[in-house]
């Protein structure tokens, strides 16, 4: 069963239809989804590559890529579907990639926070 996307008022940029589409198993609206987050998406990763100084290369962060994608648009966009409209789907979307990320430095057994005891001392 379907479940409705929140409408966050006038659809002006097409988000909302976007994941009703996708939500609906629209094959055409995957590829609409991979053009129009492609870029935040291969943001999200390198920024957290870079931030915890990871050292993921090329083929770990299209690994992540392809992580994201498979957990955003399996079961006709089922994650999606749990996007409530409180929040861009820009942010919503960073958000989940860089979870993915953290995810994988737990699973290399990576500190999940960067910071250091200077930084930790300013608060």
């Amino acid at each position: 069963m379907k479940r409705p996307v929140p409408s966050r008022g006038r659809d002006e940029d097409g988000v909302v239809t976007l994941v009703e589409s996708l939500c609906a198993g629209d094959p055409d609206a995957w590829s609409g989804f991979i053009e129009k987050y492609r870029r935040l998406i291969y943001s999200a990763i390198h920024r957290t590559n870079e931030r915890f100084n990871a050292g993921w290369d090329e083929t770990a962060q299209e690994e992540l890529f392809e992580d994201a994608l498979f957990k955003l648009l399996r079961n006709n966009g089922k994650a999606l579907s749990s996007w409530k409209g409180e929040c861009k789907l820009e942010t919503w979307v960073y958000r989940i990639v860089r979870n993915i990320c953290v995810d994988r430095l737990r699973k290399e057994g990576r500190r999940e926070s960067p910071e250091e005891p200077a930084e930790l001392a300013r608060r």
